[in-house]
């Protein structure tokens, strides 16, 4: 048995893991998305497909979306809208287009508008194309035949769009997109793309290789089109922040895909107006996230023509301004007025404080709030906060001597932008007053007016002018050996402790955040408040900003009360290595921006505040299962591939096969990662590269996982040694559960007389070539479902029979058994898609089908075959000698799973195999050397 110390170093390791899962699973706050409503009852009406597509694909289907009286409008086919297709995703629902359909239905309505939008939908039959590359490329063809019948419905020549705009969800963002790379397809039909939670970047999990083949054509096909056949589509991708746990939010940005200028890529924490984490599905119909996407969708329309507009930069602003920066007006405005001209009888009120705050609970005329920047000292910004209705609400002037107010003003109102919470108008504006065309400017005027009485709501105007090393500080984040040295004032009292006083404003620029697995909790202690009785927009507003990305996180407080927020990120910019072989390398590539982030905390003067923050190591943990958990299988497979090269070796040497727990930790890494690191480096170098590159060898995971953001030095150690002691705690509940199940069977089955053990190989060998031919004609996966079960009563039974002859070639045998079985379990769970694919297959259609382009078929067939002549051997092994020979090939699998294996999980199973077929092989040739080696003349 393995020691005691390793045992408690494996428990404690899957402990923190559980830890991390547990964070990943419930640690988020509550959904605050508003639910869709329709009025009228919802309805999905089928368009006619010709014979020849539902022949072609009788399984899928297209929709158009109604409701009631326009419901039946649309049975005519006689389309006048602008049409819009939903792409479901991975399992989803046609049904899905409801949110979007109801909420563009309605706002025609409630707007009056002259034109409409047909939103239809494709019913894609609930397939797991995220888990099946050949769905991803059937439904590909089918939208792009969809997309032909929709525009063939518009027959009226006064309503023939040429353009479609396209919504996918999840895995439909990627047949968007996949569509441009279809012969035949105009590229000109499609010049919008909304994306929700679509991987963009990399499949979630690659346990199939078309899946991640279908990616890197599409991907390779943006990158390379972007100046050409691609120039003219705009797109936008959002993802759910960390409430989404199937599609973490690094995946879905277009970054190094589509160029800036044609793509936003947000979260639905960062996106005005909605500001709220969503879950996968939820992203879908969440009203403050799906009524960003309307609104754009009308401002995009061109009135005139009733049609998207051409001009790709006029979306991008549009864009912006609903997704990025959203200035306060419901709708994008082109244009803002230059100069503002003052009413000389509103009523003129200055304020004397450099942090200040003015309001009115019933104000009944207009006001003009004024700052005056140039009455005090020593200052060179200004921060204003207020949450009147007006679109231009805030402007700057310049006093003239000998007079009392300004008259005009210069409209400043579109560098605004919307603060939480949600339906307070809440705006700020931050204004550089050493700028070049502020240097004149002595006050900032605030336009405030009577807000309507329906919203019964104060008014009210915050704000500061002060200096930039006063407000703007710079701090670095402590370090895990900083925060352990100083323990236990620093989980205590906090790692850095910010005093902020009376403030309106402060911007902290934090150093030190440079790895996606590192977390800080912030927490604002609020005190001393000064107002009884605060406004609806009353409070603080924490905001969380990456430079690097559109993943900024608002948190709300009320008036008085404290909160926390978080501060971790979704990936870290790759640095680009200078090596001698790359001549090409310009130091401008190198990233300037990725070494710290910023918080903005916009606070109410009144009250008395104080900043902790403090190292989370609970949302840590977290943040490892998310971005690591899914290189695990490939590592945990490494760390027991090399416990059977252990015991081969062992069995070579000494004739005896050591137990799993006692095999386990004896091949330290250092036999593996420093081989597989020297591996990945050379196949980098960029002229090994160049030369591989042409003979189709892929490139290490190491450079996918630095794309993804995610790489770091001492990743491949640290992820083995977490291998190791998983697969330990692993070993060690198979082995409980073998002991206690053999002694069970034992009680129950023990009478039978020992001859029936040549019955159960018989029915072995029947299951194992039913396997075989399951495996080779309907589904690989089946087969190796059915060795599992086979491999679980063989160990069953020799370690009954072990404990009962006390025979050590049997305990041997069952030892190794015992690794083959927990290997054959890593087999099973990742060939388990396509036997998912082929029981969804059943349910929907009623037959069983055999499934195209399985992946699992060439690895269930060999695999089954090796079962047979691994499983059904007499003995451990005959030959010694051959088993060092093949415990150096499993040896060189092992270190190709660490280089190739960690994202690619697909090529793991492809080791596996290999592994079985070369025992397997060793087997046969030892069997048939014993059994015809002469046999000892007896005298």
């Amino acid at each position: 048995m393995a020691g005691t110390k390793t045992l408690i170093f494996s428990v404690f390791v899957v402990v923190l893991i559980v830890i991390g899962i547990t964070d990943v699973l419930i640690n988020y706050e509550q959904n605050q998305c508003e639910m869709t409503w329709m009025f009228e009852r919802p309805e999905y009406v089928p368009v006619p497909l010709s014979k020849a597509v539902k022949k072609k694909f009788p399984n899928y289907g297209l929709y158009v979306y109604g409701e009631g009286k326009y419901a039946s409008i649309l049975g005519d086919m006689k389309m006048i809208g602008v049409p819009v297709l939903f792409i479901h995703g991975n399992a989803g629902s046609y049904k899905q287009a409801r949110s979007i359909g109801s909420v563009a239905f309605r706002r025609v309505i409630d707007k009056g508008r002259k034109f409409h939008f047909n939103v239809f939908t494709v019913d894609l039959n609930e397939e797991f194309s995220g888990l099946h590359g050949t769905f991803l490329k059937q439904q590909t063809e089918f939208v792009n035949v969809a997309i032909k019948k929709i525009f063939s419905l518009y027959k009226n020549p006064e309503f023939q769009p040429s353009t479609i705009v396209l919504v996918g969800h999840s895995m439909g963002g990627m047949i968007a997109r996949a569509l441009f790379t279809l012969p035949g397809f105009d590229a000109k039909s499609v010049n919008t793309i909304y994306m929700q939670s679509t991987p963009n970047q990399h499949p979630v999990v690659v346990l199939d290789s078309e899946v991640s083949e279908f990616f890197n054509k599409v991907n390779t096909y943006w990158r390379d089109n972007n100046n050409s056949t691609l120039r003219h589509v705009t797109l936008v991708s959002m993802d759910g922040g960390d409430l989404d746990v199937q599609v973490r939010a690094g995946l879905t940005p277009l970054n190094d895909l589509v160029q800036d200028s044609r793509a936003v890529s947000i979260s639905t924490t960062h996106m005005p107006k909605a500001w709220v984490p969503t879950d996968h599905r939820c992203i879908v119909w969440c009203k403050q996230v799906v009524l960003g996407i309307v609104r754009s969708l009308f401002d995009i329309m061109d009135q005139k023509t009733k049609v998207i507009r051409d001009d790709p930069d006029y979306r991008m602003e549009v864009f912006k301004h609903h997704f990025l920066q959203h200035d306060g007006p419901v709708g994008y405005k082109h244009e803002w007025p230059s100069q503002i001209v003052l009413n000389k009888k509103t009523k003129w009120h200055t304020v004397k404080d450099q942090a200040f705050k003015w309001e009115n609970d019933n104000l009944k005329e207009d006001i003009y709030v004024a700052v005056p920047v140039g009455d005090f000292d020593d200052v060179d910004t200004a921060v204003i906060v207020a949450n009147v209705v007006h679109d231009s609400w805030v402007c700057v002037c310049e006093l003239k001597e000998g007079e009392d107010r300004c008259t005009t003003c210069r409209d400043i109102s579109s560098t605004g932008n919307m603060l939480p919470p949600l339906y307070s108008n809440k705006k700020v504006v931050s204004i550089d007053l050493e700028a070049d065309d502020m240097a004149t400017i002595t006050h900032v005027v605030v336009l405030v007016s009577p807000l309507e009485t329906t919203q019964q709501r104060k008014v009210e105007v915050t704000g500061e002018v002060y200096r930039q090393d006063v407000r703007h500080l710079s701090n670095s984040l402590p370090g895990l050996m900083e925060v352990i040295m100083s323990y236990p004032e620093s989980i205590t009292k906090g790692t850095m402790v910010l005093d902020l006083g009376r403030a309106s404003f402060y911007k902290l620029k934090l150093y030190n955040l440079n790895h996606v697995a590192k977390v800080y909790s912030v927490k604002l202690e609020t005190s001393k408040c000064t107002q009884p009785v605060p406004g609806d927009s009353s409070g603080t507003v924490m905001r969380f900003h990456v430079p690097w990305g559109n993943n900024d996180v608002y948190k709300h407080f009320e008036y008085g009360k404290s909160g926390n927020i978080s501060l971790k990120v979704q990936y870290i910019p790759p640095t680009p290595t200078i090596t001698p072989y790359d001549p090409d390398f310009q130091f401008d590539a190198l990233p300037l921006e990725n070494d710290y982030v910023e918080l903005f905390v916009h606070l109410d003067p009144t009250c008395a505040y104080k900043l902790r923050i403090t190292m989370s190591f609970k949302e840590m943990l977290g943040q490892f299962v998310r971005f690591y958990g899914i290189l695990m299988p490939a590592f945990c497979v490494a760390v027991l591939l090399m416990t059977l090269v252990h015991q081969l070796r062992t069995i070579s040497k000494d004739g005896v096969c050591p137990s799993v727990l006692d095999s386990i930790w004896e091949i330290k890494p250092y036999f593996v990662v420093p081989i597989a690191l020297v591996i990945q480096w050379l196949l980098q170098l960029k002229v090994i590269e160049k030369k591989l590159s042409g003979l189709g060898l892929p490139s290490p995971d190491s450079a996918t996982m630095d794309k993804m953001g995610i790489w770091f030095r001492g990743a491949q150690l640290s992820l083995y040694f977490l291998a190791l002691a998983i697969t330990t705690f692993h070993a060690l509940v198979v082995s409980l559960v073998v002991q206690f199940n053999s002694r069970l069977l034992g009680l129950i089955f023990g009478w039978l007389p020992s001859s029936l053990y040549k019955v159960w190989n018989i029915i072995v060998i029947i299951l194992c070539l039913l396997s075989v031919g399951l495996s080779a004609t309907i589904c690989g996966t089946i087969g190796i479902f059915i060795c599992y079960i086979t491999g679980l009563c063989q160990v069953l039974i020799l370690c009954y029979q072990g404990r009962q002859t006390k025979d050590p070639g049997t305990q041997s045998k069952f030892h190794l058994y015992q690794t083959l079985f927990m290997i054959w379990m890593w087999l099973l769970m990742l060939n388990s898609p396509p036997l998912v694919v082929l029981v969804k297959s059943i349910e929907s259609t009623g037959v069983i089908p055999i499934l195209q382009n399985d992946t699992s078929r060439i690895v269930g067939t060999l695999s089954s075959l090796a079962f047979i002549f691994i499983q059904l051997s007499s003995s451990t092994f005959t030959n010694r000698s051959s088993l060092r020979q093949v415990s150096y090939i499993i040896h060189i699998l092992v270190i190709m799973i660490v280089v190739f294996g960690m994202v690619m999980l697909y090529r793991v199973s492809y080791v596996i195999c290999t592994s079985l077929v070369i025992l397997a092989i060793v087997q046969v040739i030892d069997t048939v050397r014993t059994r015809s080696a002469p046999r000892p003349k007896t005298e």
